[in-house]
């Protein structure tokens, strides 16, 4: 993998507000599996409400997101 910047995921309500967020340097975190993140929050969400994972990198090189089963994983629990 690249080992130069940073790797950055967040999550983002409703196309607009940011609501959760993780950096990783690169270079601090790189392993055989690439850069592992997470990021997580508790947030009351409406019934109209949208929650998008966003990501972003700067190494100056184009990066693959690991789509694949055992890749990116996106969940959501309602919570009483």
């Amino acid at each position: 993998g690249n080992t130069t910047g940073f790797r950055r995921n967040f999550l983002r309500l409703n196309g607009v507000t940011q609501i959760s967020a993780n950096t990783e340097n690169v270079a601090a975190t790189l392993s055989a599996n690439g850069t592992p993140q997470d990021s997580t929050v508790q947030y009351n969400l409406a019934a109209t409400d949208y929650v998008e994972l966003m990501v972003y990198q700067n190494s100056g090189a184009t990066r693959t997101v690991d789509g694949t089963a055992a890749g990116t994983v996106f969940m959501m629990v309602k919570q009483n």
